[in-house]
């Protein structure tokens, strides 16, 4: 068995020029994304200005949600356009990237497609202004991101604005197993067509077949149904494609036409994504976004699929509920269900090892602080049959181990990370050597729902 690519101590010069240029590295692209908003005000204008000129003649459909937004854009994009665009959220969803991603669909498209994520109160009015769609699809309501608003209810009060707004002559496309998002149909005075597991949905999804290969996928509509093989793994994932059949239908993309462009659709990175590790069996990297619910869709997939064996890498919740123990209490009940090995990195590794001892059939665990202990705990461990599941807080970028075990080199040793929404895979400071006791500076790691 091959072993995981170390890198030698860098001379102490050359580390502190690193360290320092990190910093700045992770400055700058701090100071792009948090400051624009400045530039989000004469936009917001601008294209209020446009979708009064052009609401009839060009289409938008909107995405939103607490979850899954991503994975139901690049859906939607495959089902109407046949294809992704380059660049679909890159870095953010929410202010300027969201003007920017409308101003790249001005010229001479008939349709428009846009995610947008809302950090704080007000947020979603202003875009359902400047954008005024005319599809609005709610993909699911969360409890992450709940320190900007007084409480959950704020919270849904300010996500629901989005398809409340929608004219007479609009479309609301509601996840049907979502009792929260269901609860928003009594503001809504457009049209509605629900999605979902649920055989009562409009257009419904039934998973035929699991494996760690793909899903199996029948979706029911109103003109007739469609089967299909995808590269999404779990109910969570594979019902974004039922959202993206729902928006085909509306917009009358042929049914035969989405089968064809949506078979094979791949996951999302960081969602998800299967990571084959030469000679260590096949990874599954979920930590792009780390809310409480997705450490619970994440492990439902992951006991659902085939394998001789299961490893879990679990790291922190991102806005853990309160009591933040009992959460984690119920996370690592969860994990030993499923897992015949954990492996518990970060801060909060102890919350979890708390409850693991006190299991009489708990499985065996390592507790560790860095992602690169975890991975020399993975070299270790892993056969080419397992199956490794790494799940965590966005800031603590889990998926530096399973590029370790994929044989890629990553210098970069920060333990919190303050470019929350940008890949590993492509991150410019992936290959800076750094120390590992850096954490990101307060206020730094406020993300979009």
């Amino acid at each position: 068995m091959s072993s995981v690519p170390t890198l030698p101590p860098p001379h102490p010069f050359r580390a502190f020029r690193n360290e320092f240029r990190q910093r700045l590295l992770h400055a700058t692209i701090w100071v792009l994304l948090r400051f624009s908003y400045l530039l989000w005000l004469p936009l917001r204008h601008f294209l209020e200005l446009y979708r009064r000129l052009t609401f009839h003649r060009q289409r938008v459909i909107v995405i939103a949600g607490s979850l899954g937004k991503t994975t139901t854009t690049r859906a939607i994009w495959t089902a109407l356009e046949g294809g992704v665009p380059g660049g679909l959220h890159e870095v953010e969803n929410s202010f300027t990237w969201v003007a920017w991603s409308m101003v790249r669909q001005l010229c001479g498209r008939g349709r428009a497609i846009v995610e947008v994520g809302i950090g704080v109160p007000g947020q979603m009015g202003q875009y359902a202004r400047a954008l005024r769609p005319n599809v609005a699809v709610m993909t699911a309501i969360a409890s992450d991101h709940l320190r900007k608003f007084r409480d959950p209810e704020h919270l849904w009060q300010e996500k629901s604005i989005i398809v409340a707004s929608l004219p007479e002559s609009g479309v609301a496309v509601l996840n049907a197993d979502d009792p929260a998002v269901m609860r928003m149909i009594p503001l809504i005075r457009s049209r509605i067509v629900t999605f979902g597991f649920h055989p009562q949905s409009d257009v419904s999804v039934r998973l035929e077949h699991l494996s760690s290969a793909g899903s199996d996928v029948t979706i029911m509509t109103p003109a007739g149904g469609l089967t299909m093989r995808c590269g999404l793994l779990g109910e969570h994932l594979v019902r974004v494609l039922a959202a993206a059949v729902a928006v085909g239908w509306i917009e009358g993309v042929p049914l035969d036409e989405m089968q064809k462009r949506l078979g094979g659709f791949q996951a999302t990175p960081g969602r998800m994504q299967p990571i084959p590790l030469p000679g260590r069996g096949l990874a599954l990297c979920d930590d792009f976004k780390g809310g409480l619910e997705t450490f619970h869709s994440a492990l439902g997939s992951f006991a659902r699929l085939p394998a001789p064996r299961r490893i879990a890498v679990l790291g922190s919740i991102y806005d853990s509920p309160e009591p933040r123990a009992l959460a984690y209490a119920d996370l690592a009940r969860r994990a030993a269900a499923c897992a015949g090995h954990l492996v518990l990195v970060g801060p909060d590794a102890t919350l979890y090892a708390q409850e693991l001892h006190c299991l009489p059939d708990a499985p065996p665990f390592d507790c560790v602080t860095t992602v690169d202990e975890a991975a020399k705990v993975l070299e270790g461990l892993l056969k080419p049959d397992d199956l490794l599941l790494i799940k965590g807080d966005g800031q603590q970028k889990l998926a530096r181990i399973a590029l370790h075990l994929a044989g890629v080199p990553v210098r970069c040793r920060i333990l919190e990370c303050p470019l929350e929404n940008i890949l590993c895979q492509t991150c410019p400071c992936r290959d800076v050597e750094t120390s590992d006791s850096r954490r990101a500076p307060p206020g730094a790691t406020d993300g979009m729902a």
